[in-house]
């Protein structure tokens, strides 16, 4: 079982000494150039995984000459064409993942040479857990695929020596990712490590991917980041294995035209993937992908109850939140009835309330985890919330880096009055026990439990009448304008300090000023008495001089 990322709590088998059992498909997107796809497939012929466990599929993206698997190839390599009218990167790897059998698949760039063992690398830890995500150690090579052929490179990588297509070439050996190196391999990942799970090698099972929905075929760009964050929100634990060695031929795409590709990419980032904050610049949008599920149980309570605790969460500072409100809706009235005397009016008052407002549904049940939303709140209605609540919430369980968050209150009989669950947390714990529901105990093994004082963050609408919030804004302005002040109060209190410090200076200088002018009347005075038989001179002058001068400065 892993904590966190902490994937080093796994045994890593040695490379050529285990027995593999699963299957595994290498899936290649490509769109032309058959010199790089030919040396790639050369690589893989000489895997040092059991050829009967591997497949190869290659998939042409509409190539003007249509792709071939030509000698050297893996054995039992098929090539296959996108659909007509589907075409990109993401298009292609949903089509090789449904074209493939095997049960764990390996993305790979069609540019990317990969070592003898990198196949076998990725595997052995598909062995162990289901909810693996491992990516290859990649370095970037300026050669020309020209400069190689098929056969040397079968030979090279079939002996360990691929290190050796590249003699006289400035290739970095070390992990290129930041991240990897600064997170020690990964093992203190944090909420972002997603990020390093790009495409050009890297494997999951095929149940994580169907679990997660597969790859976004409408992405042109950043298919890979944003497959992984829906990985991530599923439970999965990111490996970063640096034997599994590969080369990418020529600089990537996303090296070339960095800025451009960032720009592209940044919209689709800041809908689809919310923990990639620095996206979401505009304020007040409503995401496609929000931040934060709410889940209101309104069952058995009353309509005020149900519009404070609804009316409180739209009100509140985090815009990108979506609710759901959890109760027994009535199908709209058929025929005359007195509304007066409804059963289900407070239910009906409700709906009409917040029918217009998009970010509030009204369901009977939700499903197990909020995946692809990060976090989810749970709580009653007739909870209110402070309008920075659930920032705060988000806060804590970052710091504490837990799973979940349970909030309780003074005065209530339940013990938790709010519940906060990372997504993330809450998938890993459905891998480890089969279960849809995760108790305390199943959270904190995985991830970790967090127990927090609600009083000052959630309060309770007395269900009599509904509190409009309105006057949140003038609390929030009121706040800013007292930390304001705290900051002014500090900056005065730091030039006053300075200021002290300056006259200190000032004076201990003026002091300095006076006793050398003391010493030079005196040097003066002792000059003018002086005769010509005396033969003071300069040497002497200057090492009485000097004499003064060290006493003057206590040395």
């Amino acid at each position: 079982m892993i904590r966190r990322n902490d994937w080093g709590a796994l045994d890593a088998a040695p490379l050529g000494r285990w027995t593999p059992t699963k299957t595994v498909s290498v899936v290649i997107p490509a769109y032309g150039s058959q010199a790089k796809l030919d040396l790639a497939l050369a690589a893989l012929a000489a895997q040092s995984y059991p050829a009967e466990l591997t497949e190869v599929v290659v998939v042409d993206d509409g190539s003007d000459v249509p792709l071939a698997a030509r000698e050297p190839a893996p054995a039992g390599v098929k090539v296959v064409r996108n659909p007509e009218g589907r075409w990109g990167i993401a298009a292609a790897v949903a089509t090789g993942v449904q074209a493939s059998t095997g049960s764990v698949v390996l993305r790979l760039d069609s540019d990317v040479l990969a070592s003898r063992h990198h196949v076998e690398a990725h595997m052995r830890w598909h062995h162990q857990i289901d909810y693996a995500v491992v990516i290859g150690k990649l370095a970037f090579a300026e050669i020309e695929a020209e400069e190689l052929s098929p056969e040397t490179v079968r030979d090279a990588i079939e002996t360990g020596k691929g290190w050796g297509l590249f003699e006289g070439l400035d290739v970095d050996r070390e992990w290129t990712s930041k991240v990897i190196r600064n997170r020690d391999e990964l093992r203190r990942g944090d909420i972002q490590t997603f990020k390093v799970a790009n495409g050009a090698s890297v494997s999951f099972s095929r149940r994580l991917y169907e679990a997660a929905g597969g790859v976004a075929p409408d992405l042109l760009l950043g298919e890979d980041t944003e497959l992984s964050y829906r990985f991530s929100q599923q439970g999965a634990a990111y490996i970063a294995d640096k034997a599994a060695e590969a080369w990418h031929i020529g600089e990537s795409q996303m090296r070339a035209a960095k800025e451009r590709g960032m720009r592209y990419r940044q919209p689709f980032f800041a809908g689809r993937v919310p923990l990639l904050h620095h996206h979401r610049k505009p304020q007040g949008v409503q995401w496609r992908v929000p931040m934060v599920e709410v889940v209101v149980d309104s069952r058995g309570r009353s309509f005020e109850a149900v519009a404070a605790t609804v009316g409180s969460v739209l009100a509140g500072d985090r815009t990108d939140v979506a609710v759901n409100v959890v109760g027994d809706w009535p199908a709209p009235a058929a025929g005359r009835y007195r509304p007066l005397d409804d059963p289900d009016q407070d239910a009906r008052l409700a709906m009409e309330l917040f029918a217009a407002d998009q970010r509030v549904a009204f369901t009977d049940a939700v499903a197990p985890t909020a995946a692809p939303v990060p976090y989810r709140l749970t709580l009653a209605a007739g909870v209110t919330l402070r309008h920075d609540a659930i920032e705060a919430a988000l806060d804590i369980a970052d710091k504490q880096q837990a799973g979940r968050v349970n909030f309780s209150r003074s005065g209530q009989d339940e013990p938790v009055a709010v519940r906060l669950d990372r997504t993330a947390a809450i998938g890993r714990a459905r891998w480890e026990t089969g279960l849809e529901d995760c108790s305390d105990e199943a959270v904190d093994k995985v991830w970790g439990l967090w127990w927090a004082d609600g009083d000052e963050l959630f309060g309770l609408a007395d269900g009599t009448a509904v509190p409009w919030f309105r006057p949140s804004r003038i609390q929030r302005e009121l706040e800013r304008l007292r930390a304001a002040e705290e900051e002014q109060r500090k900056l005065a209190e730091k030039w006053k300090k300075s200021a002290s410090d300056a006259r200190a200076s000032a004076a201990k200088w003026e002091q300095s000023a006076r006793d050398w002018e003391r010493s030079a009347a005196k040097w003066r005075r002792e000059a003018e008495k002086a005769g010509p038989g005396e033969r003071r001179g300069p040497r002497r002058i200057a090492a009485g001089v000097k004499r003064r001068l060290k006493r003057l400065l206590g040395r």
